[in-house]
């Protein structure tokens, strides 16, 4: 029997994220569990951060490393600053995942 448990690398957590400014407070209260602070995988916090500044990136890990998060995050963080600025509801997001 051959079993694989990869470890991925530890990342910040929502709040030392959105300490950084890499996501609005209101994100950070969206990704809790109860009053404790989702901790995010290292590539996790690193696509939030290039989302954030606008760059490209594309994530390829193994399965169960929570690749999703890497791009619904930064979505959901993109929506709540709109709303905060007043801008209109219009969010798009194309998302390939195979």
């Amino acid at each position: 029997m051959l079993s694989l448990n990869p470890k991925f690398l530890e990342g910040p957590t929502v709040d030392d994220v959105v300490a950084s400014g890499d996501l609005d407070e209101a994100t950070g209260r969206i990704f809790r569990f109860g009053s404790e602070s989702l901790r995010f995988h290292r590539h996790q916090a690193q696509s939030i951060a290039k989302a954030q500044a606008g760059q490209s990136y594309v994530v390829t890990t193994g399965a169960g490393s929570g690749k999703s998060l890497c791009f619904f995050v930064p979505v959901v963080d993109a929506i709540v600053r709109a709303r905060k600025a007043g801008r209109p509801r219009r969010t798009s997001a194309i998302f390939v995942i195979r």
